[in-house]
């Protein structure tokens, strides 16, 4: 009986959390914004991989767009990474991440995944941690859009084998994509490895894909920070594991790059 009760108390204390988040939260507090505008900005982002992203101009409308390719056997990681000192999360309080993202007209399915926005984490390395995979990332597979959440209460993320052991892994199925449009997102999170708190929410287009309340990143000093554009592993060099299409060219274009955060 006591155990069911505290699993009532669990269930109405995430409900009154989802509440709040939904619907209570105001996401007024600007902490970063970056449209574009005919350059990247150094003082906001650094480049994760060896081609440099490029500025174009959209034809539909006055304004700018970074946009991140990527070619098999040349290169299989085209980021832009947000420095700290543009912005840098914290713990435990609620965020409002925006942006747009659209993929061409000539885009084909493939089933081999490549990421095209993620949340990385920091690993401690003054306790010999190492890098693992990114928290949060939104990926394409075939044509779908996927949610991918690890999370680890841990404060290092490796048994003795050193192999990593997260406490949660989840991958969900977003959303069809939609070639040739520009696609706005919202993703709402509140950064905790804890199960008592943290939320993720994400809606495109308007639509709400994706709610949950629990943990969603590792047990670091420093929350994640966001990371735009492609990252295709299985087209790195000399791995045996990509399942081989005559597709040989991969391009995202991003805009309109906010994060606010929230008050009561």
């Amino acid at each position: 009986m006591a155990k069911k009760i505290k699993q009532l108390l669990i269930i109405i204390l995430f409900s009154n959390i989802n509440n709040l988040a939904g619907q209570e939260l105001q996401y007024s507090n600007v902490e970063f914004d970056d449209e574009f505008n005919k350059n990247i900005d150094s003082n906001n982002w650094y480049l994760s991989g060896n081609i440099k992203p490029q500025i174009v101009k959209l034809n539909d409308l006055n304004s700018y767009a970074v946009e991140l390719c990527i070619n098999k056997g040349k290169s299989y990681r085209n980021e832009l990474s947000m420095r700290s000192a543009a912005f840098k999360a914290q713990y435990n309080i609620a965020y409002k991440y925006e942006f747009r993202t659209y993929l061409p007209s000539d885009y084909r399915n493939d089933q081999n995944q490549e990421i095209i926005i993620q949340w990385h984490a920091k690993p401690d390395k003054d306790i010999n941690e190492d890098y693992r995979s990114p928290p949060l990332s939104i990926s394409t597979i075939n044509n779908n859009y996927y949610l991918e959440k690890r999370w680890d209460n841990k404060k290092v993320t490796f048994d003795r084998n050193h192999k990593k052991r997260y406490s949660g892994y989840e991958r969900v199925k977003l959303d069809k994509i939609i070639p040739g449009k520009w696609e706005n997102w919202e993703v709402y999170i509140n950064w905790s490895y804890s199960i008592a708190s943290g939320f993720t929410i994400i809606k495109k287009n308007g639509k709400y894909l994706y709610n949950n309340y629990g943990p969603n990143t590792y047990n670091d000093t420093d929350a994640p920070y966001q990371k735009l554009g492609l990252y295709k592993w299985l087209w790195k060099e000399g791995n045996m594991n990509y399942k081989y299409n005559n597709i040989s060219r991969r391009c995202i274009r991003i805009d309109s790059i906010s994060i606010t955060s929230a008050g009561y």
